[in-house]
């Protein structure tokens, strides 16, 4: 497997929900802000952002990843919903803030 299973999972999601008819540009730019933040900031098995990294950058073999859920069945709804929760107070940037 080439891709992530959460971050395809997470992916649909937000494509799901942005394609809503009440979403305004500004509810995607903060949830597109906290899917990024989720991705970067935490360890597998929370995020396998950084085990991508390291086999397409490092090892120059997308392949050898190693997924954490392994496939897609394995991802949870849990899992999925805690990317588009909003971030908490001890984050280090905090939600993102948009001009009115």
């Amino acid at each position: 497997q080439r891709m992530s299973p959460t971050a395809i999972k997470v992916t649909m999601e937000a494509c799901r929900r942005h394609a809503a008819a009440d979403c305004t540009i500004g509810d995607a730019l903060r949830t597109e802000y906290r899917l990024s933040q989720r991705a970067t900031l935490q360890q597998q098995p929370l995020s396998d952002f950084h085990e991508g990294v390291r086999a397409v950058l490092i090892d120059k073999d997308p392949s050898s990843a190693v997924w954490d859920p392994p496939s897609l069945q394995q991802v949870s709804s849990e899992a999925v919903e805690a990317y588009f929760a909003p971030l908490g107070p001890d984050h280090p940037r905090g939600e993102l803030v948009l001009a009115d």
